[in-house]
């Protein structure tokens, strides 16, 4: 079903938070210039000073809270029109919010479809929204619970609290002022967020984990909110603004609950579901790692403190949950083999790469379609300008009325545009919308399949893990030679050297789609070493392949502190 989340409406200075949150979400062009609006128990032209009535009516001083902003975020499988995402917005404002004014927007500017509705957070009665978790109706719960039901109605997919995808700024395809809608901006968020999990696996305190991160290169700064800032980020990050669950007391809480000791100590364990075929493994591997940690949780002494026994029994509580989630998503796809697995990868691949195809052919006609869109939006802006600029040349004369810049503006863009009616520059600029979230929902999609074949390809690991292969180095994309390789063997060269080695396709598994792999090996098997022109060189084992690598590591790292130490003698 939808993403649904919701977010407070500060008074803020001067009481403006809630004119600036409406502001926001009326915006023209993400609204399809006005058409995907609507309001439920208040006019859309005077939604904030009829909020603001009922608010003055019932309460002598203005609570902070004046209103929530909730954002409902649709999967993009999801084979609805903007008009019908509106439509199940303000439904679900009727069933959950029947006594509160609302204002319901849907946003196109981004590949999924998403609603921004804005709630009172005093009803026509007087009376506050309840806010409580434990609120079933009014709750958060209560409005994911309420999302859910309205949307299954009209066919919507089942989401997970998953970050959405395919989130892209308002940019022109041609490159000129605005870069290409296929290219997101770097987040260093999910960077940050990324780190602070890895290190958390191995620090039992707040303190080691900052300064786990101060040895990984990262500035800390404390003061009322700790913020941290990673090489090449120009700007500190508050860690609570990474999300709840990166507050200070957040992560304090975490320390506490992964360092609590013995029969107080309580995880919650999902339940192990029934999986079909050869992948019973995977079941028998999660049921172990269960017993694993209900043993460790036994075994740790009440009062004594085991640093590394803690990060053990982390470790793999990660590792069961992992396990969960694989034998779920093998159920939902229906996979109960390895060669299951292999076709459901071929498969996905082969979507992908029509999918990638339709989306450059889309953004080849998208790119020139909008060429006029900014003469288009400077006609539009400047219109009444124009009109109010015609009156009074026929009230006076030609000669007396001197055009303002606006209006010259409007004759350029209106000559350029071939003189069009206002109707039909409404019909174009709606037409690019509908053009660029086409586009949008094209390249979200293509995330959404890569997304996809990262969790098939994370089992296939597990897989061949099962099966006799031992996990050999990771390698990034750029350390494959395209040239050389084939349909069934990549041509890999070995870190930190100039040797390259030819591994089955079949045996190296995606930690990350397109971007970088893991080769899995077999040690008493041989490998063939080759260099830049292809020519044979030596023959190794699997476990020598790893070794090769390190040794080529170390000599670099000498290499490296031989010339810092001649430069400190200069």
């Amino acid at each position: 079903m939808p993403y649904t989340k919701r977010i407070v409406i500060h008074a803020g200075e001067n009481g403006s938070g809630l004119s600036q949150c409406l502001n926001y979400i009326e915006n023209e062009e993400k609204t399809d210039h006005g058409l995907l609006k609507s309001a439920y128990n208040c006019n859309l032209r005077f939604a904030e000073h009829e909020m603001q009535a009922v608010q003055a009516k019932y309460h002598n001083e203005q609570d902070e809270r004046v209103a929530y902003h909730v954002v409902q975020s649709f999967d993009i499988r999801d084979d609805i029109t903007p008009e019908i995402a509106n439509e199940i917005g303000l439904k679900l404002c009727k069933e959950i919010y029947s006594d509160y004014q609302c204002v319901v927007c849907t946003h196109v500017d981004r590949g999924h479809l998403h609603n921004h509705i804005v709630i009172n957070a005093t009803n026509l009665s007087g009376r506050k929204l309840e806010d409580r978790l434990a609120n079933k109706k009014e709750g958060l719960y209560g409005l994911r619970e309420a999302s859910d039901r309205v949307a299954k109605e009209y066919g919507c997919h089942v989401m997970d609290e998953l970050k959405t995808i395919g989130r892209f700024k308002g940019k022109n395809y041609d490159g000129t002022k605005d870069a290409s809608y296929e290219k997101s901006t770097v987040s260093w968020k999910s960077i940050i967020i990324d780190k602070i999990e890895k290190v958390k696996e191995e620090t039992n305190s707040l303190d080691e984990l900052l300064e786990n991160l101060a040895l990984e290169g990262y500035e800390i700064k404390r003061g009322k909110y700790i913020s941290v800032k990673p090489f090449g980020k120009e700007r500190f990050t508050r860690l609570h603004k990474l999300g709840e669950e990166y507050s200070e007391d957040a992560l304090r809480q975490f320390y506490r609950e992964k360092t609590r000791n013995g029969d107080s100590y309580q995880f919650y364990f999902e339940k192990i579901p029934d999986v079909h075929g050869s992948f019973s493994s995977i079941k028998e591997t999660a049921t172990n790692s269960m017993i694993a940690i209900k043993n460790s949780t036994k075994g740790l002494a009440k009062r004594d403190y085991y640093p590394k026994y803690y990060n053990s029994r982390y470790k793999e509580k990660k590792r069961y949950n992992q396990l969960i989630k694989a034998l779920d998503f093998l159920n939902e796809e229906k996979i109960y083999s390895y060669e299951d697995l292999q076709n459901r990868i071929k498969e996905t691949l082969m979507e992908l790469e029509e999918r990638q195809a339709e989306y450059e052919k889309q953004k080849s006609l998208t790119t020139e379609f909008l060429k006029n869109e900014p003469l288009a939006r400077i006609y539009l802006e400047t219109y009444n300008d124009f009109k109010i600029y015609e009156e009074q040349v026929q009230l006076h004369s030609f000669e007396k009325i001197e055009p303002t810049e606006a209006v010259l503006k409007h004759l350029q863009a209106s000559e350029e545009l071939g003189n069009p009616e206002l109707s039909e520059v409404r019909e174009f600029l709606s037409a690019c919308t509908k053009e660029k979230r086409e586009a949008n929902k094209q390249y979200s999609y293509i995330t959404y399949l890569k997304s996809r074949m990262t969790e098939l390809e994370r089992i296939r690991g597990k897989s061949l893990e099962m099966n006799g292969y031992i996990k050999g180095m990771s390698f990034s994309n750029n350390m494959i030679d395209y040239s050389r390789t084939t349909d069934d063997f990549y041509c890999v060269k070995l870190p930190y050297t100039k040797q390259y080695v030819y591994l089955d396709k079949k045996s190296v598994a995606w930690s990350n789609f397109e971007k970088r792999a893991v080769m899995y090996l077999i040690d008493d098997k041989t490998y063939d070493l080759y260099d830049e022109n292809n020519k044979k060189v030596d023959s190794v084992s699997g476990e020598q392949l790893e070794m090769i690598s390190k040794e080529g590591r170390e000599q670099v790292k000498e290499y490296y502190s031989s010339l810092n130490a001649e430069s400190e003698k200069l």
